[in-house]
């Protein structure tokens, strides 16, 4: 019996000498190696001077851009000033109609001219477009940041348009904002 007991303790040793030598896949993946070697100085200093003309680079093109856009908007001045005229003089003369197809001309060319807005809400108000008179001079006040006389006259514009329109209410806070904007 003690010989085979040695047997069979024998056999389970060479079994898990076996399982061990074998030749398996491993379960987990390897595990990636960070690269931390120290660049060099050359290099970091090259990296630098890319990164330093690509920001010039990207200065001199917004430079580039705000000129163009200068000049576009100087060649637009006089035409935006001609239209103006002309949808003061159709507003002159009772022709609301064109005075505001006029005057959407002129926003086509120059959209964030506040004044611009302020003369078509008016015409919408002349027109008896209530609503849209507001809208008209909410979005004139939107751009006339600084400009306390003409975002004092879209208050006005905007109390008589709610007055008009049954908004009593609306039409007190409006007027009250258009004083407070006089006082500045």
């Amino acid at each position: 019996m003690n010989m085979s007991k040695t047997k069979i303790v024998l056999l389970n040793c060479l079994i898990l000498l076996q399982a061990c030598s074998s030749n398996t896949k491993p379960s987990v993946a390897p595990v990636p190696v960070e690269d931390r070697t120290v660049e060099n100085v050359k290099t970091e200093r090259a990296t630098t001077s890319v990164e330093q003309a690509t920001e010039e680079y990207d200065v001199i093109e917004a430079r580039t851009q705000i000129k163009k856009h200068r000049a576009q908007n100087q060649e637009k001045m006089p035409m935006v000033l001609a239209l103006l005229d002309e949808a003061e003089a159709k507003m002159q003369s009772g022709d609301h109609a064109t005075a505001a197809v006029t005057l959407e001309r002129a926003l086509r060319l120059e959209p964030k001219n506040a004044k611009l807005w302020h003369r078509l809400a008016t015409i919408r108000l002349q027109q008896k477009n209530w609503q849209q008179a507001i809208n008209l001079a909410k979005k004139s006040n939107s751009l006339a940041a600084g400009d306390y006389l003409l975002q004092s006259d879209n208050w006005n514009l905007i109390a008589k348009a709610n007055f008009s329109a049954g908004h009593v209410d609306a039409a007190k806070e409006a007027r009250a904002r258009a004083e407070k904007l006089i006082k500045k």
